[in-house]
């Protein structure tokens, strides 16, 4: 399993696991503003966490404008995380699949997480609501139908609005597992972006699926793969492309343990108007710390408290 950006996908070929080069909202804090603190995922090339990265290994800049003063802390707490399922005909037989494959990782998941699962077709199901009882969760799985329709962005703009009024945990993902085409959403790609920059959006994990399941590979020209990739920068986490029905198993296997291993960023805005101002920003390892390995994956920005 390896991590590669897009360009190195274009040169290759499909990869089985790619990271987006870029995040977007992830996880902001800004009740302290000026003061923002962000999550932030670590991981080598195979896609598995790095451990004991310092702050001094960040280099982080707001506006282009270098940040200094930053603090970073290791954290594993519970999250609340969704699944979110691919329901359309668009993955033909695929469905059952995904469900054996859902169900996996439902039992991979952390016992302390809290769950929902939910689905799009034509249109947005929540086939099971937040609770802490993954049984729960187990059991509405095997009433998930095929349906027409995908409306993709809708159903992530739905399920972020959800798990920011009602998510128990600051620490909040969606995981999706599609083939990334979307057909009849009524939101555009911008107000998916603005609904995934605002404060306590949660982090979207894409697993692409491809549209038959006897298909071993993606094809270069698939378009979904580039739909799949905006996606994923949109909503600040990683992007997996599984060659094979087994490589979804190794994916759903290790992912679990990425998202509980999660740094968190701490610094003072340089703009700390209350104007609701976009911040663009960039975080990455400084090039002093070559050697720890680390792909770094955080937010590209978010928008400033209004009030």
């Amino acid at each position: 399993m390896h991590l590669r950006s897009r360009a190195c996908a274009n040169a290759f070929g499909l990869a089985l696991l790619m990271l987006a080069t870029r995040g977007a909202s992830c996880q902001v804090d800004l009740s302290g503003w000026p003061q923002v603190r962000m999550e932030v995922l670590a991981v080598d090339p195979d896609g598995a966490p790095v451990e004991g990265v310092t702050a001094d290994a960040f280099a982080v800049f707001d506006q282009q404008k270098p940040v200094s003063g930053i603090s970073l802390e290791s954290i594993h707490e519970p999250q609340s995380v969704c699944v979110l399922i691919d329901a359309s005909d668009s993955l033909g037989d695929g469905l059952s699949v995904v469900q054996t494959k859902v169900r996996r990782l439902l039992k991979k998941l952390p016992a302390d997480d809290e769950v929902c699962l939910a689905t799009f077709s034509n249109s947005i199901w929540m086939a099971q609501p937040l609770t802490a009882n993954h049984g729960a969760a187990l059991q509405a799985l095997a009433a998930i139908k095929p349906a027409g329709g995908t409306k993709l962005r809708d159903g992530l703009i739905e399920v972020a609005s959800y798990m920011r009024k009602t998510a128990r945990f600051h620490s909040r993902a969606i995981i999706v597992f599609s083939n990334g085409a979307d057909r009849r959403s009524a939101a555009s790609s911008r107000e998916l972006k603005q609904e995934l920059e605002a404060e306590g959006s949660p982090t979207v994990h894409m697993i692409c699926l491809p549209g038959a399941f006897g298909h071993a590979l993606y094809k270069q020209s698939d378009p979904n793969r580039g739909a799949a990739f905006t996606l994923t920068e949109v909503g600040g986490g990683l992007t997996y492309f599984p060659h094979t029905i087994l490589d979804i198993d190794a994916i759903v296997d290790h992912l679990p343990e990425t998202m509980r291993n999660r740094y968190i960023l701490t610094y003072k805005a340089q703009n700390a108007a209350r104007d609701g101002h976009e911040e663009r920003i960039e975080v990455s390892l400084d090039k002093k710390h070559p050697t720890l390995g680390a792909i770094i994956q955080a937010p590209e920005g978010y928008y400033a408290p209004s009030k």
